[in-house]
């Protein structure tokens, strides 16, 4: 490996409704989703993009009708789990 080892993208386990999932991390690819995020009327569509690229890398034979059919009560854990896997939630300690 070269010295880019160190930036590699690591997943984490996270325990969701009960189901321990991987959750892997974007990579450079993805940029666009982290970009869109920050534009209100791209925010929704990026939301469920941002779930669904996550969820198809922890379980891969998952398909888009299932993804899709996710109640709206795990939006929450699930997007949790993507900002803390992305290291994307805003330090507390920055914002005071």
């Amino acid at each position: 490996m070269s010295k880019l080892e160190k930036f590699l993208a690591k997943s984490k386990k996270y325990n969701i409704a009960g189901v321990e999932l991987e959750i892997s991390p974007l990579s450079i690819q993805d940029i666009h989703l982290i970009v869109d995020l920050e534009k209100p009327e791209k925010q929704a569509e990026t939301m469920k993009e941002l779930i669904r690229v996550s969820l198809k890398r922890a379980i891969p034979e998952a398909t888009d009708d299932e993804i899709n059919q996710i109640g709206m009560r795990h939006l929450k854990e699930l997007m949790e789990a993507i900002i803390d896997v992305n290291g994307l939630a805003q330090d507390k300690k920055k914002t005071k």
